[in-house]
């Protein structure tokens, strides 16, 4: 059975705060690139307590490299210096490419 929509960024442009619960929901979604791009939608949004917990909650070494790239990316435009112990931590989740690494390096000004 096919997803009734791949592709959830023109949803997301919207940044809309009601639907803050489906974007929380969708990162847990079995599609990696859906649980991504819930993280740039929860980007778009104000933060509030719980958000900020459950972004900072993706920055794992189980989670898919993308996700942990678009939370740390989000982390960084949300509070950087707030946000600085995860990505201290993030630098050593290992991925192949480097590419956390590298976010958070950029993520901490480096």
């Amino acid at each position: 059975r096919s997803p009734a929509f791949e592709q959830t960024s023109g949803l997301a442009n919207l940044a809309r705060p009601e639907l803050r619960d489906f974007w929380m929901a969708e990162t847990k979604h079995a599609n990696f690139s859906r649980r991504a791009q819930a993280v740039l939608a929860l980007g778009k949004l104000v933060p509030d307590e719980t958000t900020i917990a459950a972004v900072r909650g993706l920055v794992t070494e189980a989670a898919p490299i993308q996700v942990v790239i678009n939370a740390l990316n989000v982390l960084k435009s949300w509070d950087a210096k707030g946000n600085a112990p995860i990505f201290e931590k993030a630098k050593s989740i290992p991925d192949r490419r480097g590419r956390i690494k590298r976010a958070a390096e950029n993520a901490l000004g480096n």
